[in-house]
């Protein structure tokens, strides 16, 4: 099955680089993980770009 162009091999790729960046969090509910956006880490990673991005 694909969703949004992807198969779900890719998504799961996609959301392990984003859990080992810290970008998002997980909780597993049974035989489910549920993913979470760190919204705090991706508002750090924005103002630190801007900041580099400044220098």
């Amino acid at each position: 099955m694909q969703i949004h162009g992807m198969t779900a091999p890719e998504i799961s790729r996609h959301l392990s680089v984003l859990k080992k960046a810290g970008l998002i969090t997980t909780r597993r509910r049974g035989r489910y993980v549920l993913y979470q956006l760190d919204v705090t880490a991706v508002a750090r990673l924005g103002s630190d770009f801007l900041e580099a991005l400044l220098r």
